[in-house]
């Protein structure tokens, strides 16, 4: 959980913004923005609360089409946003790139967005019980779970029965609508997915069952074949990229990760990976390789 100014003025935003000249702007997703955390928390305390968690979830998703359908409008006269009178800021280009919890709640934006064709969705995954439960992340936040809640099974019968409040934002039904069978008024998006092998905070696993659902292909020469994911030669339209740091993978159970790595935050950090969303962001633009033959570390 965090704030759009985090995001917004960390390394791989104004590192991006340098290195192919854009204009990035964002908004917290609220429901689980820094702001939210006494709501989780108390929503943790006592589940019969939760509603209010997904309720603001659905109000950050409509905050996210505001600020689109804002910069591609009215925005753009903003007078710090014209050069020589101009707008800098073009009416018919705007992309999406969303990492981490933005890379899972971006896959519902995407697939309802009606203004914006194109996305990159970083390090995400799909079904936050399945996710989360797997996270470092999670280690602090069932610590609040746990105190009301001794017994592991009881905790994971309420995390899953979530499923059906978390389902009103998060992408488990919108993903099939995305790239295929577009929900009305809303285009067909073109989706760059990319992922770090060994990521702790969004295993991997999760991100293979978006993909699935998205069904795009596995953008080839791969890391290693992803089940039920087609492997095709670029350039495409859509593609799923593995990118791998050299850690260790994950035990494959539903426990909270042993071992600390940061490839989560790195994998934003490879050049190969920022040249490919460079090249998707464009009106022709198309998913290729921009690594020497799989993206490891050799």
């Amino acid at each position: 959980m965090g704030r759009a100014t985090d995001e917004m003025g960390g390394s791989f935003a104004r590192q991006f913004g340098q290195e192919h000249p854009s204009i990035l702007v964002g908004t917290d997703w609220q429901g689980m923005s820094r702001d939210d955390l006494a709501t989780v928390g108390n929503s943790l305390q006592n589940v019969s609360d939760f509603p209010m968690v997904a309720e603001r979830l659905i109000q950050g998703m409509v905050n996210q089409w505001v600020l689109t359908r804002s910069f591609q409008g009215t925005c753009r006269e903003l007078p710090d946003l014209l050069n020589e009178g101009e707008p800098v800021i073009a009416a018919d280009e705007a992309y999406f790139i969303g990492i981490s919890q933005g890379g899972i709640l971006g896959g519902t934006f995407m697939a309802t967005s009606p203004d914006i064709e194109r996305g990159t969705l970083i390090v995400g995954a799909m079904n936050f019980p399945f996710t989360m439960t797997r996270s470092l992340n999670w280690a602090d936040y069932e610590l609040i779970l746990r105190a009301w809640n001794d017994r592991r099974i009881d905790r994971e019968f309420l995390v899953h029965a979530m499923i059906s409040l978390w389902d009103l934002a998060e992408p488990n039904a919108y993903l099939p609508h995305a790239v295929h069978d577009p929900l009305p008024d809303t285009p067909v998006k073109k989706i760059l997915y990319q992922v770090a092998e060994g990521d702790l905070q969004v295993q991997t696993i999760a991100a293979d069952a978006a993909v699935r659902t998205l069904d795009i292909p596995l953008l080839s020469p791969a890391l290693h074949p992803v089940w039920g994911v087609e492997e095709l030669t670029g350039p495409l339209d859509s593609a799923y990229v593995y990118y791998d740091l050299g850690e260790p993978l994950p035990a494959m159970e539903n426990y909270v990760p042993e071992q600390i790595n940061d490839v989560h935050n790195q994998q934003r950090g490879i050049e190969a990976a920022r040249e490919q969303i460079d090249a998707f962001f464009r009106p022709d633009g198309m998913i290729e390789n921009f690594c020497d033959g799989p993206c490891d570390p050799q």
